[in-house]
């Protein structure tokens, strides 16, 4: 499977993309069941947990992504993912003590992620068909280190600064996310 990594292009972008899509997306969701069991809002796990129904319409969403990713240029996608992921963050800053925008903030980085994974996703299954299972390992196996990943630094980054903090270090990820997007655009 080294080989694949070392002679696709694309695989390593869509992995590397998906890396810290996937922290993104992990690192909110551990650290967001921080920010709503504190002040202002005092839920308990069971509240909280009915946040997921939101979380739900990014995977409403997949079928919508995957149609567009099979346009002329998919990588546009992408673009859009980093954009509503942002949109997120900054709803997820500026929330205050006001949940509709907050799970307004839900939904969108919840579309983005699949934007991202799903547009990925249909670029690697397009590169070697024979080899489609092999490949799908190593874009998924990425994926999930990321999502440990964002697990660990959303909690590290809670501790340094509680949700304020949180907001920035994403931030900072999805901005280094597009600047992979773009060095890559020039390659592939």
């Amino acid at each position: 499977m080294f080989s694949y990594i070392k002679t696709q292009p694309v695989l390593r972008e869509a992995s590397l993309i998906n890396f810290f899509a996937f922290i993104v997306i992990m690192g909110f969701w551990t650290t967001m069941v921080l920010f709503l069991a504190n002040k202002p809002f005092h839920f308990n796990t069971s509240q909280i947990g009915l946040f997921g129904i939101a979380g739900a319409a990014g995977a409403l969403a997949a079928p919508l992504v995957g149609k567009l990713s099979d346009g002329t240029n998919p990588r546009k996608n992408l673009l859009i993912g980093f954009i509503l992921e942002l949109i997120s963050v900054a709803l997820f800053y500026f929330t205050g003590s006001n949940i509709f925008l907050f799970v307004i903030g839900i939904i969108l980085i919840d579309i983005g992620q699949q934007a991202i994974h799903v547009t990925n996703q249909t670029r690697i299954y397009t590169l070697l068909p024979e080899a489609r299972n092999r490949l799908n390992t190593i874009f998924m196996s990425v994926s999930f280190v990321g999502a440990s990943c964002g697990s660990a630094l959303g909690l590290w980054l809670w501790s340094l600064g509680g949700w304020a903090m949180f907001c920035y270090g994403i931030t900072a990820i999805i901005l280094l996310n597009i600047i992979i997007y773009k060095l890559y655009s020039k390659k592939t």
